[in-house]
């Protein structure tokens, strides 16, 4: 399934991340995409169509919750690292 420069652009904002529960709200996406918040929001739920990330209602991390945000899939890191190669 092909992605869009626009989504590839998106998927980058977790270059670099193998941990499991890597949980991104769309600001933080915004801000390493280097993209508006309202296109981000667009183009990460048409990943997550695509089955390459997967909305988390509630994430943690050592200070407790963190709120909602999205992760990468099995197909999204392998689509990630795919893209990390040919950059």
């Amino acid at each position: 399934m092909g992605l869009t420069e626009n989504e590839r652009k998106a998927l980058l904002a977790w270059q670099g991340s193998c941990e499991e529960n890597n949980v991104l709200p769309f600001a933080t996406v915004a801000l390493r995409a280097e993209m508006p918040k309202g296109s981000v929001r667009r183009f990460v739920r048409a990943l997550a169509r695509k089955g390459m990330l997967q909305f988390c209602r509630m994430s943690w991390d050592e200070e407790g919750p963190r709120g909602a945000g999205y992760m990468p899939t099995k197909a999204g890191y392998a689509a990630l690292s795919s893209i990390e190669v040919s950059a």
